[in-house]
């Protein structure tokens, strides 16, 4: 009698494990559908040139340019998504594939239609990205999740590209993605001279067959060059670059963070300024543009990482690197002479090394 109890004890416990068992083979792989490419993002770099604006009265807040600037740079990238293959085999269409964009640029302004981003204190910009797949047209971004609804096209599945999916036939996707679109660029503010595009990341783009579902990985980035020039520029200091020698001092003078040596006082900087096509009388504004001391944002960094450069306005105030302002007026000649001060500081409190230092800034001229 114990004997039988045990033996259906036991038999219990089999059948129990062979169901946790057979539970175990049939669970599905959940797929989440993200593509990723094959080694690091494919990067697309496009360059609008020179624009030269004519007519000064379109050097204004607001003005957007007649004309969309189009890049076509051809060419595809590797991708492979987390899909399954055998359903992916089975199917006679492509998945559809989604899309989503994202930019670290700050977001500008929006006309409804587009979202403009911020590349410079002047210029924003807003892109459209060619979606191909049964859509085929300009679609504006952001995108969260743009379908390009490869399941409606004509003629089913290309047997050279069977699909994307790891574990597919081929293993991979060409895409291409990010290869075609266009920009519309917007004044936010008026400028002097020339603004630089130097390589600014424009956005990100991720896929998957999965809707609303992607990682991480952007499959393809796209950047863009170029310089948009104004008919109003100013001369500084007839093309020549301004030096300020602060002569010798003595290194033990540097003792506290954030003071200047004793023997060190500011040298007074006069720029002589002629612009053109600024009227007489008119408002505008220096500042100086460089790199900030890590160790004291108040000062530009040299190439002594304990020394510092301030730069202060003719009244001894300080003025903030890329930010503080010196506010000035042409004469009827359109010329002006703006004064500044420059003095040493300690940037860390340490005795620097002895030597030459030496640091690097730019001045720019704006409408105040």
């Amino acid at each position: 009698m114990k004997c039988h109890l045990t033996l259906v004890t036991l038999l219990r416990k089999g059948l129990l494990i062979i169901g946790l068992l057979l539970g175990v083979t049939n669970i599905a792989h959940a797929y989440t559908g993200w593509c990723t490419p094959e080694g690091s993002a494919q990067q697309y770099h496009y360059n609008f040139g020179n624009i030269t604006i004519l007519d000064v009265n379109k050097n204004v807040g607001g003005f957007l340019f007649p004309r969309a600037y189009n890049w076509d740079l051809g060419g595809t990238y590797i991708a492979t998504c987390d899909c399954d293959p055998v359903a992916e085999n089975l199917s006679p269409t492509y998945y559809d594939k989604f899309y989503r964009t994202m930019s670290s640029l700050m977001p500008g302004h929006t006309d409804g239609e587009y979202q403009f981003f911020k590349i410079s204190d002047y210029l924003e910009v807003a892109s459209d990205i060619w979606v191909a797949g049964a859509v085929n047209s300009y679609k504006p971004t952001p995108w969260t999740n743009e379908n390009n609804l490869s399941s409606l096209t004509n003629g089913g599945k290309n047997p050279t590209n069977p699909g994307a999916c790891k574990g597919s036939p081929s293993g991979y996707g060409a895409f291409g993605t990010g290869s075609k679109g266009r920009i519309k660029i917007y004044i936010a503010k008026p400028f002097i001279g020339s603004t630089l595009v130097n390589n600014i990341k424009l956005l990100d783009i991720y896929g998957s067959v999965t809707s609303g579902s992607f990682g991480g990985t952007p499959m393809a980035s796209v950047y863009i060059n170029g310089v948009v020039t104004a008919p109003q520029n100013c001369e500084i200091n007839a093309g020549q670059i301004v030096t300020v020698d602060f002569g010798q001092m003595w290194a033990g003078d540097f003792t506290t963070k954030g003071q200047r040596p004793t023997n060190a006082p500011p040298q007074t900087v006069k720029v002589p300024i002629k612009c053109n096509n600024i009227p007489a009388f008119g408002n505008l504004t220096l500042r100086i543009q460089s790199e900030p001391s890590a160790q004291t944002p108040e000062a530009i960094k040299t190439n002594n990482p304990d020394v510092g450069v301030e730069i202060l306005d003719d009244s001894g105030h300080l003025l903030l690197p890329n930010t503080g302002l010196v506010p000035f007026s042409v004469d009827e000649n359109s010329e002006a002479t703006v004064t500044f001060k420059a003095v040493p500081v300690s940037t860390t409190g340490n005795t620097p090394a002895s030597g030459l230092f030496q640091a690097q800034a730019y001045i720019r001229i704006d409408f105040a």
